[in-house]
């Protein structure tokens, strides 16, 4: 037990003197009396000179005091951050002062344990009503929530507060005190002892839970007197009573249950109350009787509080005090009043504005710069109107001028000039505004628009289609000069109103608007996703715009718009637009602000027809068609050439396709286009590769693919993704040119998949031919690439399974050029790349007959020298094959001299007939062929330095490979002038070469 309970020490006075502070300076050693006497003491001239001596624990326990009464004013007001402050304190000072503080068992005061009983009582109810917290308030009861049981559990407080929830009308048992031998004997009469200063703190707190005794006795008893009988000087003069918490008695509190819930009340009110020790008071009769009534609790506070959490648990609805019900009623009532009298007092305010404006605190006038006004007395005519519009337009891009102030001004100007009825030019004029600002409202020319803002450009657009589509009176064109433009027709016969307005760029921006964030937006997040939406809206959007134009037949915009309506569907197979996504397009933002949405169409006008969008390959057709025309430029032109080719491609139409690439001419002109459509270009070739090997035309899709992927820059080529090149720097704004020509993620060509068709066709082409023999007659499709990751996959010493698909397809190549087909379809098979293809079965089949064939060639290159005659028979049987397919497989090479045979038909064998040739043959035929080279590369110099390969009298012949050259002199041969073009050289007869320009 602590000193501070025990009345006096038996120490030296050497230990008493530690524990003493002096409070008054003026010294009388006769006399000691207590520090909560002295600070009663009213005796004025009695007592006047005494020295009062305070024992450390007296002066701790009286701070204590003082903080834990803070605590309860803190908690009256609801400031739950100052309570967790003064919790604070509270350990502060019990932790600094455990010599004094801590008892003998290792527990604090018992008015510390009260305190912290208490505050988990308050803090019960408060977390049971954390939703009416605010964030603060619930941060700090919270973090109190926390502390309070962690310090309770590491400090071992929670026995003595099970011990104080039992018996907390019981105090503990005081002993004994011994008598202080230095303490002098003398009595002398204590006055009237009176709160000490720790309640007397509180005015007027008449429900503390710690009582202080009557302060109506006013009898002085002989054991209050310091040195009086039974008490020793310095003994503590206070009891456990007046700390102990005040009984409940049998206060009753009432419940807010609705009446339907009285009956299952009633059921457990007997277990409540032999569980809780309370009564309950149940209403009973019919529902219209008991409507008004409440279930009354009688207890302990802390037993009712149980109770009703009890009834919480069972009933699963919230029981709170009448009061506190009430209380929240009021509020909210109160909060609605005021709502309710601000829009009142405003709706009055807007009535009887004339023109008077608010003062400030400086004396100067509040001025709303978003608000537009006019005289009472002023005619609104078109002319002021128009005029304000420029004051308006001409604060744009200024300091301190805010495009969203500037919107609402606009959109006020605009709704004066409907209720003025001035005309659809002045409407049109001042929306145009409204949409330019959304433009304006970018931050940085690196930046796409926000979607909120995007969203809301859309509808302006839209709502101006709108307007011009049931205007026919209205006329717009990009062409039409200021001085043209007729916006007021009252002095006009005609009545037509003429403004500048060009919507396909209106349409563009917005389309480019939307690509711009779809770039910047990661494209494995469900926000791209959200964003692929827009998708629709702005495909709508195209489609009435072009019906519009049509409608008044502008046919270079309505080329333009076409082409963005091609743009939207030539890279999808079978797409259906859905059109769910038109039915709701107000954001929840946009809903807040009213002045954002009073001007926007509830309902989006649908102009998509889904008959037409069903058939994708007809409308692309018909789209194209105009776009050929002589209205169109040659940009439009090529690039509706080349998104029709993908089209075709992408829809297994190869020959289609194939012809309208090689009509149009496009791979001698493309390096003329600018940089988007040369990426479009290159993106065509591919997918017309993909497509011609889906049809087993090998030889055709490693032409398409090479150009593009012989090169270490195919991601760059198609405008998947920046390649920062070792030896170049490239500059910021380089960089950011780049990133705006990027395709969207979802218009990407699977790279991957590209590699795979690329490696595989090298393979079925690059293989037979390595095996033929030495032939300076047949033709090298030779690829650097393949070649040189083939020699490097050779050279390993030690060849692991293989991991990669690039390793999977070399190494199914080196079992091809052993003729051991079955394990090269084996590797190339565990690709699971071929499953991306739309008939992924088709894919397959086809890919493992053409390793068939290929090592039937290769068999055959290598082996045929240790043969007489080979068996058709058996060689099907070999190569799982029709007989009639290796017939005509053989037939080929001996047709291409690739195979010295002949068949023999009654037999079904091939008779073979290898000649070697003799070293004196080889090497005279390695001498023609250096020969034939020497021969052509001097032709080339010829006509690098002279223009021409002939000269002197009979001029020159025409250059090689398609080329023109010049003659020479004036001589009088039959030349002289120029030469016909020569055969070009560089193609095998029968197919096709496709180059690629970036």
């Amino acid at each position: 037990m602590s000193k501070f309970w025990e009345g006096g020490d038996s120490s030296s006075e050497e230990s008493e003197e530690d524990d003493v502070e002096e409070v008054e300076e003026k010294v009388v050693p006769q006399k000691t009396q207590s520090f909560a006497q002295a600070a009663f003491d009213d005796s004025g001239d009695e007592d006047e000179g005494t020295r009062v001596v305070v024992r450390k624990s007296d002066r701790l326990l009286d701070q204590m005091a003082k903080i834990i009464t803070n605590m309860k004013n803190k908690l009256k007001i609801g400031d739950w951050e100052q309570v967790e402050a003064a919790y604070k304190d509270l350990n502060q000072v019990k932790d600094k002062n455990k010599k004094d503080l801590i008892g003998p068992e290792g527990l604090p005061p018992r008015l510390y344990i009260r305190c912290v009983t208490e505050l988990e009582d308050v803090l019960v109810v408060a977390w049971q009503n954390k939703k009416q917290l605010k964030k603060l308030a619930f941060k700090a009861v919270t973090t109190l929530r926390t502390a309070l049981k962690k310090h309770n559990k590491e400090h071992g407080y929670e026995e003595a507060i099970l011990k104080f929830r039992e018996n907390p009308e019981v105090d503990e048992p005081e002993e004994e005190v011994e008598e202080d031998a230095a303490a002098p004997t003398e009595k002398k009469s204590a006055p009237k002892r009176d709160r000490p200063a720790a309640a007397a703190a509180e005015d007027g707190d008449s429900d503390d839970s710690m009582d202080w005794g009557n302060d109506d006795d006013d009898d002085s008893d002989d054991d209050d007197i310091v040195g009086g009988a039974g008490r020793a000087p310095g003994d503590f003069p206070y009891t456990a009573e007046m700390f102990l918490k005040k009984k409940a008695g049998d206060d009753a509190t009432e419940i807010d249950i609705r009446p339907k819930y009285f009956e299952q009340v009633e059921d457990m009110a007997e277990d409540l109350e032999n569980a809780y020790n309370v009564e309950l008071d149940v209403p009973f009769g019919e529902p219209e009787e008991i409507a008004e009534q409440k279930i009354t609790i009688k207890g302990n506070k802390l037993d009712v509080r149980e109770c009703m959490r009890e009834l919480s648990e069972k009933l699963g609805i919230q029981v709170s005090p009448t009061s506190a019900t009430e209380a929240v009623k009021r509020r909210e009532a109160k909060r609605h009043e005021e709502l309710r009298k601000k829009q009142e007092s405003e709706a009055a305010q807007a009535e009887l504005d004339d023109g008077f404006q608010e003062i400030g605190k400086a004396g100067k006038m509040k001025k709303d710069r978003t608000k537009i006004q006019f005289r009472q007395d002023e005619q609104i005519t078109t002319a002021l109107v128009m005029s304000t519009l420029l004051q308006i337009v001409s604060q744009r891009g200024k300091k301190g001028t805010k495009i969203a102030d500037q919107q609402k001004m606009l959109r006020q100007l605009r709704l004066i000039a409907l209720n003025n009825s001035l005309g659809e030019g002045v409407d049109a004029v001042i929306l145009l505004q409204i949409i330019n600002s959304h433009f304006d409202n970018i931050k940085a020319v690196s930046a796409h628009m926000e979607d909120a803002s995007w969203r809301t450009a859309h509808d302006d657009v839209v709502e101006l289609v709108s307007l011009l589509d049931r205007t026919p009176h209205l006329r717009v064109g990009r062409e039409i000069g200021e001085e043209e433009e007729v916006i007021d027709c009252d002095n006009v016969p005609e009545k037509k109103y003429v403004v500048r307005i060009d919507l396909a760029q209106l349409v563009e921006r917005l389309d480019d608007e939307n690509i711009k964030s779809l770039q910047e937006t990661d494209s494995h997040s469900l926000e791209y996703v959200k964003r692929l939406r827009s998708e629709v809206l702005i495909y709508n959007l195209i489609v009435m715009t072009e019906k519009y134009l049509a409608k008044v037949d502008d046919q270079e915009s309505l080329c333009r718009v076409k082409l963005r309506r091609v743009s939207h569907i030539y890279y999808k197979r079978n797409y259906v637009p859905n059109l769910d996504h038109l039915k709701t397009n107000t954001t929840e933002e946009e809903k807040k602000d009213d002045d954002s949405t009073a001007m926007r169409p509830r309902r989006i006008p649908v102009a998509i027809n889904l008959e037409e969008e069903r058939d994708l390959s007809l409308l692309m057709l018909n789209q194209c068609k105009m776009l050929y025309g002589p209205q169109s430029t040659d940009r439009i032109r090529t690039r509706a050439i080349l998104m029709l080719t993908y089209h075709h491609a992408l829809h297994e139409r190869w020959y289609k396709a194939r012809d309208l690439m090689l009509m149009s001419h496009l791979q001698e002109l493309i390096t003329q286009s600018d940089i988007d459509t040369q990426i479009l270009y290159n993106r065509t070739m591919v997918q017309l590769g993909l497509c011609a090997f889906r049809q087993g035309l090998i030889l055709d899709a490693w032409n398409c693919l090479h150009e593009i992927h012989a090169t270490t820059r195919v991601k760059e080529l198609l405008a998947q993704g920046i390649v920062n090149m070792r030896h170049q720097e490239s500059t910021p704004e380089q960089n950011m040119v780049q990133k705006r020509r990027q395709t969207p993620f979802h218009m990407h060509i699977n790279i991957d998949m590209m590699e795979c068709v690329y490696f595989a066709c090298s393979m079925l082409i690059e293989i037979p031919a390595m095996a033929q023999p030495e032939n300076p007659k047949r033709r090298f499709y030779f690829s650097k690439k393949f070649g040189s990751q083939l020699n490097y996959y050779m050279r390993n010493t030690f060849v692991g399974p293989p991991e990669t698909s690039r390793e999977h397809l070399l190494a199914a190549s080196l079992a091809l050029l052993k003729g051991d087909w079955r394990q090269a379809n084996e590797y190339a098979m565990s690709l699971r790349v071929w499953k991306l293809f739309p008939d992924p079965e088709g894919v397959t089949t086809m890919l493992t007959e053409k390793i068939k064939e290929s090592a039937l060639r290769v068999y055959l290159y290598v082996y045929s020298g240790v043969y007489e005659t080979i068996s058709l028979v058996t060689l099907a049987e070999m190569f799982e094959m029709k007989q009639s397919r290796v017939h005509s497989i053989v037939s080929k090479m001996i047709f291409d001299k690739d195979l010295q045979a002949t068949h023999d038909q009654p037999t079904q064998t091939i008779e073979i007939h290898e000649e070697q040739p003799s070293l004196l043959q080889t090497l005279a035929l390695k001498f023609a062929d250096k020969g034939r080279q020497f021969v052509e590369s001097t032709e080339r110099l010829e006509r690098a330095w002279g223009g021409g390969g002939g000269g002197g009298r009979g001029g020159g012949r025409g250059g090689d490979n398609g080329g023109r050259g010049r003659g020479g002199g004036r001589g009088r041969g039959r030349g002289g002038g120029r030469g016909r073009g020569g055969p070009r050289r560089d193609r095998k007869e029968g197919s096709q070469k496709f180059d690629v320009r970036y």
